[in-house]
């Protein structure tokens, strides 16, 4: 399923969701984006959360960023 996104050559809309994280500290992803939202959840007592990032107000022909989209994909199916 992953494999088949991956290919996509625009991406307008991308939803992350998570829950039940238990750490989000660990070096080896301290960098990663998910991760970033993960600490910040923690932080206010959070168990769960939804990012939406997505281009819906410009034209069909523009994307999100593919490099960047892909490496995100690549790093959820690395917590997972």
């Amino acid at each position: 399923m992953f494999s088949k996104i991956k290919k996509h050559k625009i991406y307008r809309r991308i939803f992350v969701k998570g829950s039940g994280f238990s750490f989000a500290a660990v070096d080896d992803f301290k960098d990663n984006p998910i991760n970033k939202a993960i600490a910040q959840l923690k932080r206010i007592n959070g168990t769960s959360f939804n990012i939406e990032l997505s281009m819906v107000r410009e034209s069909k022909e523009k994307s999100l960023d593919q490099k960047q989209i892909r490496k995100l994909i690549d790093e959820i199916l690395i917590l997972y």
